[in-house]
């Protein structure tokens, strides 16, 4: 008897170790992996395509009216674009069947579009239109069908009206080097809907910065893209001269303002955070958006000020701002903490 018993214990221990090394090789199987060395890529605009499959994110071309056509015989789960301007509204097409979608509509700089999702399958053939606009891309990575890996960023829209926390960051490295325990606590940890609002993109010395931008919030757990400001970046340590400067460049203290504003109403959040009021190391800028924004707080509530952007999106009173190092009211954020 003892026998028998031992005999079905160790079958049961056998079926359960099939079933468990079964359920592990179809959970590797549902991971998405990178195809584009095996897909073929081939159209117009370009001389040769061997760079939007090189891996170097960093090298970026440009063409107008590019149309190209990818290719892979196992299918085309989803591609992930990488831009440097941001595009305008383009299609992609299904070769097999004739069956287009647009894309492009958020212009969003790293972009992931689910094929599988938008067709109903994974094509073999899909033709990617950008006719009719000047198109600066740096990658178009196939992926098979499945979970992507993590290097993929695909991006939520800006939280309109329901942002719980927006961080106002002067530049794409502030909010990694002041506010970085805030934001995977409160978007990750916590899941709350956190949306960050550069000053500037950073354009007028480099495109390069966008990315780093872009690279750091999703690395961190933010996945509503961010809102990145035109107005240009320079250092003045002085925060008068920081407003000299900019209107000598076209930008009024309205136009600054303005943008605060607008921020506010469009997102509607329930806590803001700002930066120091001293720049924390004297910086300008610092130093002015956070003028700005504690001069917004009132403003964003009166409808009589700036009614463009109160007729599109309401007015708003923020309940709580919280500025980086201010002296009352203090809360100290333990960001030691892993």
């Amino acid at each position: 008897m003892k026998q028998v018993l031992s005999l079905f214990i160790a079958l049961i221990l056998c079926f359960i170790s099939v079933l468990t090394i079964s359920a592990s090789a179809e959970s590797v199987s549902e991971n998405a992996e990178n195809i584009s060395d095996k897909t073929l890529y081939k159209g117009t605009g370009y001389h040769s395509f061997g760079f939007l499959k090189d891996g170097n994110t960093k090298n970026f071309e440009s063409s107008e009216n590019a149309v190209l056509t990818l290719e892979n015989e196992e299918g085309i789960g989803g591609l992930y674009l990488i831009f440097d301007l941001e595009p305008d509204a383009y299609t992609i097409k299904d070769n097999g069947s004739s069956k287009q979608i647009q894309a492009g509509k958020n212009g969003f700089l790293h972009e992931y579009i689910n094929l599988k999702k938008a067709f109903g399958f994974a094509p073999k053939s899909v033709t990617v239109d950008f006719s009719n606009q000047k198109i600066r891309i740096s990658e178009i990575f196939a992926l098979s069908e499945g979970t992507l890996p993590e290097f993929v960023q695909c991006w939520d829209p800006p939280y309109e009206k329901g942002a719980d926390l927006v961080l106002f960051s002067a530049h794409g490295d502030d909010d990694q080097l002041f506010f970085a325990g805030l934001l995977p606590y409160y978007a990750v940890y916590k899941n709350y809907r956190v949306q960050v609002v550069y000053l500037t993109d950073h354009r007028n010395l480099t495109n390069r910065r966008t990315h780093e931008m872009l690279n750091g919030l999703w690395n961190v757990g933010v996945r509503a893209y961010p809102v990145f400001g035109k107005f240009p970046d320079f250092r003045i340590d002085d925060l008068q001269k920081t407003y000299e400067k900019y209107e000598k460049l076209g930008y009024g203290r309205d136009d600054l303002l303005s943008f605060a504003v607008e921020q506010i109403r469009r997102f509607r959040p329930l806590v803001a955070v700002g930066h120091d009021l001293n720049g924390e190391y004297g910086h300008g800028m610092h130093m002015l958006y956070a003028d700005i924004l504690t001069k917004a707080l009132n403003i964003a509530k009166d409808e009589k000020m700036f009614p463009e952007s109160a007729e599109k999106y309401g007015v708003w009173e923020i309940p709580k701002l919280y500025l980086h190092l201010y002296d009352k009211n203090t809360l100290v954020m333990d960001y030691d903490e892993p």
